[in-house]
């Protein structure tokens, strides 16, 4: 278990680690602490990146740099707008 926890840090090239992968670790050797594991950033890039811009609503509160509709925050939400703008 212990090469698990210091393979674990070398691969993320931090020195800590975070209660709920310590708490998955653990439960491959059977304990469960009946903690909720967090989503892993790659999955929630990944489903960032899933949504096209065809698909994207965009949100005032969040795409519009300081409530400028003509300046935006993100790639997708410029091309959302560049969509809406030419149909």
């Amino acid at each position: 278990m212990f090469e698990d926890f210091l393979s674990c840090l070398d691969s993320m090239g931090l020195a800590f680690i975070e209660l709920c992968d310590v708490a998955t670790m653990i439960k491959k050797d059977g304990c469960d602490l009946k903690i909720k594991a967090k989503e892993d950033a790659s999955v929630k890039l990944s489903k960032k990146l899933a949504i096209g811009p065809e698909e994207y609503k965009l949100d005032a509160t969040k795409d519009y740099y300081r409530g400028v509709e003509t300046i935006l925050n993100s790639e997708v939400a410029a091309l959302t707008k560049a969509i809406e703008l030419s149909n």
